[in-house]
């Protein structure tokens, strides 16, 4: 894998993994016409690390305010909570669809999710509920929402950004809360990877690589966080709707009539 690849890896990472357009739904994708693996399980965690960054960089006032606040810490572990009982069960569930080529179908279906949850988002009356206001119940289903979207085409982000919005919260603490309980998430998706690493024994890329593919990761992270932080407090949803609407007809066309001939 070169380090063009790399990079445009390390590209898409940073802008789907926070935009509400599904990062996994598009590596599906990308693989499927590619027919080969784009992803080695090092370079899951050093795409992961750059995003990690990401929001460490431009949440970092808020998360050592947070160090302060422990009930709202507490929240984000209960939203959590559901990674476990459902995410890891779903993981290896399109493991399974992956060895019988259904995933990508499954990821054009989800993109469909997506675009129904922003085109709703887009719709719902801004709350007056912030982050200090967020309830244990609150926490679980935006929590439950978080781990159903380990599903390919549905977006983390999206679905997390619309509980929070359908359950009252100003569109500045969706956001922030969406963002929050990425951390944990995605510390959690390099754990997995890690595992994946021991039992495969995988050497990997080189170092130079990884350090590549995080750093475009991080980078392009960034201002895609600043940008959709922007867009939800703005209100303009639709546009990230349509996308995913319009590219999942597109491909379940696609899968459909692959899977017929």
């Amino acid at each position: 894998m070169d380090a063009l690849k790399i990079a445009l890896l390390g590209i898409l990472q940073g802008i789907a993994e926070f935009l509400p357009i599904s990062s996994s739904g598009h590596l599906v994708f990308a693989e499927e016409l590619l027919g080969q693996k784009l992803e080695s399980a090092a370079l899951n965690i050093a795409l992961h690390i750059g995003s990690l960054g990401s929001i460490l960089v431009v949440y970092h006032e808020r998360i050592r305010r947070l160090l302060g606040q422990p009930r709202i810490m507490l929240m984000i572990v209960l939203a959590t909570l559901p990674l476990i009982v459902v995410g890891v069960p779903l993981k290896f569930l399109f493991d399974y669809l992956s060895e019988k080529s259904l995933t990508p179908l499954v990821a054009a279906v989800g993109l469909l999710i997506t675009a129904a949850y922003m085109f709703r988002s887009q719709r719902i009356a801004a709350g007056e509920l912030l982050l200090e206001h967020i309830t244990p119940r609150m926490a679980v289903t935006i929590g439950v929402l978080q781990a159903i979207a380990a599903t390919p085409g549905i977006s983390r982000s999206g679905s997390t950004i619309f509980a929070a919005l359908l359950l009252g919260m100003t569109r500045s603490a969706a956001a922030d809360f969406s963002f929050l309980i990425a951390i944990p998430a995605i510390l959690g998706a390099t754990v997995l990877y890690s595992k994946d690493i021991w039992e495969s024994g995988e050497t990997g890329l080189s170092g130079g690589l990884l350090a590549l593919g995080a750093g475009v990761s991080f980078v392009v992270g960034v201002f895609a966080l600043k940008w959709l932080l922007r867009t939800v407090v703005g209100g303009s949803l639709d546009k990230f709707a349509w996308y995913c609407l319009v590219l999942g007809i597109v491909c379940i066309t696609w899968q459909s009539l692959h899977l017929w001939s």
